[in-house]
């Protein structure tokens, strides 16, 4: 392979420039930029001590036009680090010491992402903006699936066939093919992987079709398909999404990783879905002061929703809105032999047993999100500042490539 892309190193800690010097040359794309020449190509930062300086220091290097990319290497025990980096438009942030998986599959990015840019391939950027609603929990087990597969299923029947998208962005633990019972042999990683050919043609190849109508983009499945559900991606399948359809659901986890962040990022609504137990309500509220440290438009965005609400519960409504400070939205009854009865036989609420408790309420909170927003036609039916992600930090793709 021809070594056409240069790399400029720019590390203070003794011994990094040799080591990961040599990791660059080893990929065989790339060639190290001399010793104090000006910084060129693809430049590895290294964040200093003087934490201010070093980010004032990736902006000047944004702004050159002669560097095309930064990577920025940072402890990654702040994620503080992380939210500034993808702030200033850093393309890739990598946990400090730098692993040598990490920096090559940062580099494959890179490539990808060059490739992308150097031929661009023009979307149709025209016509409607959709509406899209991430249904989350603040841990798990608190029924956001339910909720997400089930508002998506009844906006699909109001709007119509084509009408509606359920994105399922539970990265390796998706359920919702389960929940509808469809055979998905694509997931949004395929879309991921082909961002320079991501095109409504290409999406939409991804996706089944439900007899509800509704078209289901399921979630990566394994590690190899998770790694490439970056940032930069899961904008552009939302991005993208927003503009194919009327109304998008994305079934999101608990879990703040990167790629959820941007995906909350995109979205218009997000649905808290929760239990009125003290675990869930200390989790709500913790979820909710992580989304007013990162963006204070996130928390503006939430709406409660109660899921297995009992009428005679040891915690009340009232209680649980004095303790999270904002009103609860909606309130779905616990209705556990529908929801066992839908779930078993791979249907809808409205479907399996439409005439349920929880059927009917889910309708409602469909409902309750189907006015049509100004731009879309009146037919029409952060980086993870959480306390650590399992397993340890891994390289986080942050941008897109610059032309």
């Amino acid at each position: 392979m021809n070594t056409s892309h240069t790399v400029t190193l720019m590390l203070h800690t003794p011994g990094a420039p040799a080591s990961l010097g040599a990791l660059v040359q080893a990929h065989g794309a790339f060639a190290l930029a001399p010793q104090g020449a000006a910084p060129a190509g693809l430049v590895l930062l290294e964040l200093g001590a003087d934490v201010d300086g070093g980010f004032a220091l990736a902006g000047r290097l944004l702004a050159d036009p002669g560097v095309t990319e930064v990577f920025l290497a940072a402890p990654a025990s702040d994620p503080e680090y992380i939210l500034r980096a993808m702030r200033a438009g850093v393309d890739e942030f990598l946990p400090w010491p730098v692993q040598p998986q990490d920096l090559r599959a940062a580099l494959d990015r890179y490539l990808t992402r060059r490739g992308a840019a150097q031929q661009p391939r023009p979307r149709d950027t025209s016509g409607p903006r959709g509406r899209i609603i991430h249904v989350m929990g603040p841990k798990g087990g608190t029924g956001a699936t339910t909720v997400a597969v089930n508002i998506a299923a009844e906006a699909a029947r109001l709007g119509g066939a084509g009408s509606t998208a359920l994105l399922d962005a539970r990265t390796t633990m998706g359920e919702v093919p389960l929940f509808l019972d469809l055979d998905c042999p694509s997931t949004w990683a395929d879309a991921a992987r082909n961002l320079a050919r991501l095109d409504t043609t290409f999406l939409e190849s991804l996706m089944v079709r439900h007899a509800s109508g509704l078209d289901v983009l399921a979630a990566p499945a394994s590690l190899d398909d998770a790694a490439a559900a970056t940032p930069e991606a899961a904008s552009a399948v939302a991005g993208l999404l927003r503009r194919m359809y009327a109304t998008v659901v994305v079934d999101g986890g608990p879990f703040l990783d990167e790629a959820a962040l941007a995906l909350l990022e995109e979205a218009d609504d997000i649905l808290m879905v929760l239990a009125l137990s003290l675990p869930c309500l200390a989790g709500t509220r913790r979820m909710l002061e992580t989304f007013r440290g990162l963006n204070p438009a996130l928390e503006s965005r939430v709406r409660l929703v109660v899921n297995r609400h009992l009428s005679r519960a040891e915690i009340t409504v009232a209680e649980a809105e004095e303790l999270l400070g904002r009103p609860v939205a909606w309130k779905i009854p616990n209705d556990y032999e529908a929801a066992m009865a839908s779930v078993n036989q791979g249907r809808p609420l409205g479907q399996a047993v439409p005439r349920s408790q929880a059927a009917r309420a889910l309708a409602g909170l469909a409902a309750s999100l189907a006015p049509a927003r100004e731009a879309r036609p009146a037919s029409a039916g952060l980086l993870a500042r959480l306390m650590g992600r399992p397993g340890g930090a891994a390289a986080v793709a942050l941008g897109g490539a610059r032309s």
